[in-house]
């Protein structure tokens, strides 16, 4: 969510990753003004080198808004990513596997 504008997604839960990382076209969707200057570049994701450029949006999950600082990219590898910087700074995740459910436990500061 940014300002008014909202879009639905379903999004990878990845322990691995250091940062919430979507698709450039998310951006566009919720009229991000990006700054170029505020980029880091990525490799393992698909081939060679990604550069996400970073904005805030207001992430909602289980009822839970969350400022995320998060990365965009304009690359085919890139799937909308939830990652430690973000999502596992402010959430305890307990992966029950045998349920093959997700369970969340807001940390302190995060706001219901």
């Amino acid at each position: 969510m940014h300002k008014e504008r909202f879009i639905d997604l379903l999004a990878l839960v990845d322990s691995g990753a250091d940062d919430c990382l979507f698709p450039m076209e998310v951006a566009h969707l919720l009229s991000l003004d990006l700054d170029p200057n505020k980029s880091h570049s990525y490799v393992g994701i698909g081939e060679g080198e990604v550069e996400a450029i970073f904005g805030e949006v207001t992430l909602e999950v289980g009822g839970w808004p969350i400022k995320l600082y998060a990365g965009f990219a304009d690359a085919p590898s890139v799937v909308p990513i939830l990652g430690q910087n973000g999502f596992f700074s402010v959430f305890e995740v307990c992966f029950k596997l045998t349920m093959a459910r997700i369970e969340l436990k807001p940390t302190r500061g995060t706001r219901q």
